[in-house]
């Protein structure tokens, strides 16, 4: 009401004020918890925005869609592949930290509230990793295809990480409210004392991220063959070796169960 009185009184001031509407409006929005289906399609929603993207450029361009060879910016090569190589240190980091159930998981639950490594620098590590890794990638493409993609991102994650904060909010309480308290959720602090930073490279880390290793190793080949379908084929074969490590994890789960169904099944025989 203040901002259409505002703007009557001073016409000028219309689009000023339209335009701050817009602006609280995508506030809002980003702020807003994700619903179900976009948190469990969180994981398709990222690794298709890359073919999304190059399509766009390349419609944008008026050239060949995916073409066979590309032409890069000299100075998006060293970047891509400095942010592919941290973000992938940090993701790494971060997931020996954690389980590998833990980053796998298609709920946003956990047993344990984890705040010591990069957890306890910044909430969000795992998350700030895969954005470094996709504006790596965005970068070959042009510096306002790199802001466009990471904004696009960042306001995806944000929505995720609200509707994983309430539930684990609900889940922990005063403890995780301490915890936010302290730590930011993607700026990061300083170094936490009382808490240990390692370990920073597990065979857990390595597994749990295949798919990012695998997007990583693509990143370097395509820009040495400036050709990105090289990315895409070393992704598809990242998410074929986490299918199947993750059915090695559900199997790891199962047999103790079923050990001990059969011990009480023999025992009631005997």
């Amino acid at each position: 009401m203040a901002a259409t009185v505002a703007a009557s009184v001073c016409p000028g001031n219309s689009a000023v004020y339209s335009a701050w509407g817009r602006s609280l409006g995508l506030f809002r929005f980003c702020n807003r918890p994700a619903g179900p289906w976009e948190y469990r399609l969180r994981a398709v929603i990222l690794f298709s925005s890359q073919l999304l993207l190059a399509l766009i450029v390349d419609v944008s361009r008026g050239g060949d869609l995916f073409p066979q060879s590309r032409v890069f910016p000299v100075w998006s090569v060293p970047l891509a592949i400095l942010l592919g190589t941290v973000g992938l240190a940090i993701r790494i980091w971060g997931t020996s930290v954690l389980s590998a159930e833990v980053v796998t998981g298609f709920e946003p639950t956990s047993q344990r509230l984890v705040t010591s490594g990069p957890f306890g620098i910044v909430r969000n590590p795992l998350y700030i990793g895969t954005m470094l890794m996709f504006a790596g990638f965005a970068a070959l493409f042009g510096w306002i295809a790199a802001v466009a993609f990471l904004l696009f991102h960042f306001i995806r994650n944000n929505r995720v990480v609200c509707a994983e904060e309430e539930l684990l909010n609900q889940q922990w309480g005063r403890q995780f409210s301490d915890y936010c308290r302290k730590t930011n959720r993607w700026l990061p602090g300083r170094l936490p004392g009382n808490q240990p930073l390692g370990p920073f490279c597990t065979r857990d880390g390595i597994l749990g991220n295949v798919v990012f290793v695998s997007i990583w190793v693509g990143l370097i080949i395509s820009i040495w063959t400036a050709n990105l379908w090289n990315l895409l084929y070393c992704e598809l074969l990242g998410v074929a070796l986490a299918l199947v490590h993750m059915q090695v994890l559900k199997a790891k789960a199962v047999l103790p169960e079923a050990a001990a169904e059969a011990e009480s099944l023999t025992a009631g025989k005997l």
